[in-house]
């Protein structure tokens, strides 16, 4: 059932978009927009690039089957945030960018700052890639932070964001059960620097610069960049503009990527990205660096080959010695048999390192080896079969096989449907497997679905039972697709998909607290069972239309049933940000001004975890092109002035911003 509240925002919403759009006209057929000729006018591209460059990317997918594909080939629900996009938003972080993707809610942040992590049809095991190589760094501190977006230093080096959802372990591995996000950076295409500066609510300010160049056959792309923040406040009643503490901080960024391009087949990429995090009145900080070090082969071809190394490494916070490292060594090469068959097949070598003193992890090891196989098989100018199949091993919880199989058929020019299956899983974190609890201040019992933590065996003693494996989660997913473009203007999609999962690792409490005669400690009744069942099911439409060479608009709807059921204490919590979650998009485009209206809404969440049982969160931005050098722009962020979370807590102390204003302006020379 829909509040009166967000009834109100929406219908506020639609008369706002009545009165200022004009009635659509019929568009005729001198700007065409053609999916497979890509004829584009020229007039109509400079009026509104973001609907275009969306179709324009049809054929240059490399997330969802790990080679250039076609969307209306790919058996995959894919969305591409343009670089387009990004610059006429004036997004200030991928996690900004991300929120307004249908299906996507980020935990974890203020919408601004960097920080958050992602989660996709429910699921929080989204695997986060940079240029293509896993960037979910060390298993993190935490289960939760898997895919943690401060490892983007800068949206400016950003070119696109390429987000697959559904489970794709078959390619990816651990840590993809709700999807995948790309972030695929810029490589320098012009000699030009850019400036971009901008202030805040809360004494929020931005400083960047950016410099992309080419010399011959070498390029570059540098940005650099400081921010700062007092704390935000939230609207909470009965007062208005709570201070949420220790939101306060300072972040200073740097990213470069180089690139040499050999010949039409051959080229090298080296990348580093650095971030500084200062917070809580800059008594603790983490840094976060990022190098890669990338080899690309048969460029030309449709199977293009690559070897690559990357480390990760991530310290946190001041006046501790920790860590969190991952190494990686990963080669793919693929061979196309014939007209119809792109076979492609890598290996993989992983060693993720932490140390974290908090909870008394250190110098954690793990090494991980994985190998893959995949064939794009096209049986008719229709029906496109992609079976696959990726074994993964680690000796704490010894192999893992991760098949798949997708099928995707293209009824006409404008109409595909697709269906896919695949196998998941994810691995224990190394916080989860090598904590110890005895060493932890809160002295907490940690009961893996009884299983104890390797390093405390004297609770196998205590609870007379052997405590001493811990199981990867695993399940399965399957997704079914439509997609249909009703002329060269407008698109729907739809898709339909299930999730299961068992042996999930879930945190529960018990009552009353007991005394462990071993460590002679009274437990504090924090536990972790290790054999729950996670059930994901729902479906996820867009439609999106350009009316008219001015505007556009884009309609979002997701709708999921989320049930995590606890078999140590037979419980059932659902505590989903979003069951029911709206995306509204309000684009306009004409001459020098731009300007947006988007909306983040949703209803049916449970009041046990969240502060009312819907929101409607709109943020709005205008720019002003001064001349094609300088640009000025206003954005507001939560409009409505909402108290809203993203994250579920009985403890309320989970906060989202309030009303956020900034000014800033670019300068490209």
């Amino acid at each position: 059932m829909i509040s009166k509240r967000l009834r109100r925002a929406i219908l506020s919403l639609l008369v706002v978009g009545y009165i200022i759009a004009p009635p659509p006209p019929v568009i005729h057929a001198q700007n065409p927009v053609s999916v497979d000729s890509q004829e584009i006018d020229v007039e109509s591209r400079e009026s509104n690039e973001d609907f275009l460059n969306y179709l324009e990317l049809i054929d240059n997918f490399v997330t969802a089957e790990r080679i250039p594909t076609n969307r209306w080939d790919t058996p995959a629900n894919v969305t591409v945030i343009t670089s387009q996009e990004i610059e006429d938003n004036h997004y200030q972080t991928v996690a900004e960018a991300l929120s307004h993707v249908n299906g996507v809610v980020i935990g974890g942040s203020d919408g601004v700052t960097t920080s958050g992590y992602i989660t996709m049809n429910v699921g929080q095991s989204v695997l986060l890639l940079i240029d293509g190589h896993r960037a979910n760094h060390g298993q993190e501190f935490t289960s939760l932070s898997l895919s943690d977006l401060s490892l983007i230093p800068s949206i400016k080096i950003v070119d696109r964001i390429e987000i697959v959802k559904g489970g794709y372990s078959a390619l990816y591995g651990s840590e993809a059960v709700g999807g995948v996000v790309n972030i695929i950076t810029k490589k320098g295409v012009r000699n030009e620097t850019e400036v971009d500066v901008n202030y805040g609510s809360w004494k929020r300010q931005n400083y960047e610069i950016t410099n992309q160049g080419l010399k011959g056959k070498l390029s570059w792309f540098v940005t650099a960049g400081f921010g700062k923040s007092d704390p935000f406040k939230y609207n909470a009643a009965p007062t208005n503009n709570a201070l949420y503490s220790q939101t306060d901080y300072k972040d200073r960024d740097f990213a470069i990527r180089l690139d040499d391009q050999f010949d039409d087949r051959r080229s090298l990429t080296v990348s580093y990205f650095h971030r500084s995090h200062d917070f809580i009145n800059e008594t603790l900080y983490r840094m976060y660096n990022n190098a890669s070090v990338e080899y690309r082969f048969k460029e030309d071809t449709k199977t293009p080959g690559w070897i690559r190394y990357v480390n990760n490494y991530v310290t946190a916070p001041e006046g501790y010695s920790d860590t969190s490292k991952l190494q990686s060594l990963e080669y793919q090469n693929g061979w196309e048999l014939g007209d119809r068959h792109a076979l492609i097949a890598g290996i993989e070598f992983h060693r993720n390192e932490l140390s974290y003193s908090m909870l008394g992890i250190e110098d954690a090891k793990l090494n991980s080896q994985a190998a893959y196989l995949q064939d794009t098989f096209k049986l008719t100018d229709k029906w496109t079969l992609v079976p696959g199949v990726r074994f993964d091993h680690r000796k704490d919880y010894g192999h893992q096989w991760s098949p798949k199989f997708a099928t995707n058929y293209r009824a006409d020019d404008k109409t595909r449907f697709f269906i896919s299956y695949g196998r998941v899983y994810q691995a224990p974190t190394l916080t989860q497997l090598y904590a110890d609890n005895e060493s932890n201040d809160y002295a907490q019992v940690l009961i893996l679905g009884g299983y104890w933590l390797k390093n405390n065996p004297d609770f196998s003693t205590l609870l007379g039972r052997d405590l001493t494996n811990f199981r990867a989660e695993k399940g399965h997913t399957e997704m079914l697709g439509f997609e249909h473009n009703f002329d060269d203007n407008s698109n729907v999609s739809m898709t339909l998909f299930n999730t299961r999962l068992n042996d999930v690792v879930s945190y529960y409490t018990t009552q009353p607290v007991f005394y462990n005669p071993v460590t002679n400690l009274y437990i504090s009744g924090m536990f972790i069972d290790n054999s729950s069942v996670e059930k994901n099911r729902g479906i996820d439409l867009t439609f999106r239309q350009r009316v008219n060479d001015d505007w556009s608009y884009d309609l979002g709807y997701t709708h999921t049933s989320y049930e995590l059921l606890n078999t140590a204490n037979n419980s059932t919590r659902s505590d989903h940000a979003q069951p029911n979650g709206y995306r509204v998009g309000v684009h306009y485009r004409h001459g020098a001004w731009k300007a947006n209206l988007l909306g983040i809404m949703a209803s049916g969440l449970d009041s046990q975890y969240f502060p009312s049982s819907s929101y409607a969160v709109l943020d709005l931005n205008a720019s002003y092109d001064i001349n094609d050098r300088a640009t000025v722009y206003f954005r507001t962020l939560n409009f409505t002035d909402e108290d809203y979370r993203t994250y579920g807590s009985t403890s309320g102390d989970e906060r989202s911003p309030g009303r956020f204003f900034q000014i800033g302006a670019t300068y490209k020379f």
